[in-house]
């Protein structure tokens, strides 16, 4: 029996021969662009966050299948406070409840105190208190949160590392650890000194410029890959000119180009929730014809890239309120009366279900710090992450200044630190866009 797939492939297979040599033409200048994007030599390092990213995927990559364990002796500082509203369960005691704006904490109730003289296994938590921050101090339990699971957190790494999950970093972590001639330090290449040699207390990187330049190649092949799926999407479903258009509106979006083949987690991220998009509407389209155990494979397909986006970036969990909302509206019109089909409601929901499973297994075998407690670590993680770029879009807005008789300005490592960066941000664009870039 053909199925709707069939009809569709079967209209590519007759249409006429100058579109599929344009999509052919297309393929092919996808890939060739993008790689002309990660040429180290046309386009130099882009600055603090290219050489934090490469790093981190070295020690992702070393960490996650090699049993690396990094000599951590300092803990990202945004960790404690967030893992203590959520309660995750790394502390040596429980903490106290909150009461009526009244902090309750153990060791001698020790409040307020000059966080410098705080060490590991001891930790800072800071809060606001009647509009008043104020700082705690807090201990790990060392035997619950061993140094193999708090090495995700290593201040070193600071938001490049247990604020992202790992896929995105490993793969880059992979293709350095195969291409390279002289294999990289684990470690990463952290350093916390400036790049005048004045020593910090926030990290810089000092990766070699080899590595950075093999940390882009996956990215380029991500982005090539998605402007292709995005163009055969659109032909199978839409038509060749809805495909066409929107494949050119990419490839000639020149920031979306630039961050998707820079050493980061935008290529990665974005290829993933396309081609699970791309699975899932590829089964919706012969949902009626095919048999469940094709919808069971079909499923599982799609819930690994699911699953392989959110460990590439967090916000690719979009995806499963796109699954839900589709899926529902199947259940739900089969059950409204106008077509009452009992096997399409079963399908659809062990479609669903399998979906989530494979996403979530997929998401947790790669990210073995979210394994105890997976929900209260994703609180810990989201409100950290937002919490950070509320601060740092509050704070560059003042930050970013202008260097005289140069072509870029200065940015800075983060939040409350006045450690400059250079980065490769014209003069005359707005933070926004300056933010897009990075």
């Amino acid at each position: 029996m053909n199925t709707p797939q069939d009809g569709f492939l079967k209209r590519i297979q007759n249409s006429p021969v100058w579109q599929k040599v344009t999509f052919s033409l297309a393929v092919i200048s996808a890939f060739i662009y993008s790689f002309l994007l990660i040429d180290i030599n046309r386009r130099p390092s882009q600055g603090y966050d290219e050489e934090m990213w490469t790093g981190a995927s070295i020690a992702t990559f070393h960490m996650l299948f090699r049993g690396y364990i990094r000599p951590t002796v300092k803990l990202d500082n945004w960790f404690p406070t967030y893992a203590y509203k959520n309660k995750l369960d790394v502390f040596a005691d429980h903490l106290g409840e909150i009461q009526s704006g009244v902090k309750k904490f153990p060791y001698n109730r020790l409040a307020y105190f000059d966080p410098d003289t705080i060490r590991f296994p001891y930790d800072v938590i800071q809060w606001d208190t009647l509009g008043q921050a104020v700082s705690f101090a807090v201990k790990y339990d060392t035997l619950k949160f061993p140094r193999k699971k708090f090495q995700w957190y290593d201040n070193a790494l600071w938001t490049f590392g247990w604020k992202a999950p790992n896929v995105g970093k490993a793969i880059m972590g992979l293709f350095i650890e195969i291409f390279s001639k002289v294999k990289p330090n684990p470690f990463g290449y952290f350093e916390y000194r400036d790049p005048e040699g004045n020593p910090t207390n926030v990290t810089f990187n000092y990766v070699p410029h080899q590595y950075l330049a093999l940390a882009r190649i996956p990215n380029a092949i991500f982005t090539a890959g998605t402007l292709v799926l995005i163009f055969f999407g659109g032909w199978i479903w839409l038509g060749f000119w809805p495909g066409l258009l929107a494949f050119m509106y990419l490839i000639l979006n020149k920031y979306f180009m630039q961050s998707s083949t820079a050493v980061g987690l935008d290529g990665s991220s974005i290829f993933f929730l396309t081609a699970a998009l791309f699975s899932l509407m590829t089964m919706l389209s012969s949902f009626k014809s095919i048999n469940l155990k094709k919808i069971i494979l079909g499923s599982v397909f799609t819930g690994i890239l699911f699953g392989l986006g959110v460990s590439s970036k967090l916000n690719d969990a979009l995806f499963a309120y796109i699954a839900a909302t589709l899926l529902g509206l199947i259940i739900v019109f089969h059950l409204s009366g106008f077509s009452k089909n009992k096997e399409i409601i079963k399908k659809s929901a062990i479609a669903f279900a399998i979906i989530m499973i494979c996403g979530v297994g997929t998401f947790l075998l790669f990210n073995p710090q979210y394994r105890k407690q997976p929900l209260a670590q994703m609180r810990t993680t989201r409100q950290s992450v937002d919490g950070y770029f509320a601060r740092r879009a509050k704070d560059q807005r003042t930050k970013f200044t202008p260097i005289q008789g140069k072509d870029f300005i200065f940015g800075y490592a983060g939040p409350g630190e006045n450690y400059a960066i250079t980065d490769t941000i014209k003069k005359g664009e707005s933070i926004a866009m300056a933010e897009g870039l990075r």
